[in-house]
């Protein structure tokens, strides 16, 4: 939540840039805001998929759910 600042921050530039200066926008600068915000993602992808205990017990019971669902007769 911290780091959204640093997602919106270069996209609300270029567009202030566009609207109060009346910059134009060609595929440069697109392409550098796009490596910008995937350099950001990047740096932040650690975060995204950290594991909490509480996501390890929900993803242990959806398990639990879908392999009784897919198995539902077993063999005596």
């Amino acid at each position: 939540m911290v780091s959204t600042h640093t997602y919106i921050n270069p996209i609300v530039t270029v567009f202030a840039g566009w609207v109060v200066e009346g910059q134009t926008i060609n595929g440069n600068q697109l392409y550098g805001l796009s490596v910008i915000l995937i350099g950001v993602l990047l740096t932040n992808v650690t975060k995204y998929f950290r594991l909490t205990k509480r996501s390890k017990v929900k993803l242990r019971r959806l398990r639990r759910f879908f392999g009784r669902t897919i198995k539902p007769y077993q063999p005596i």
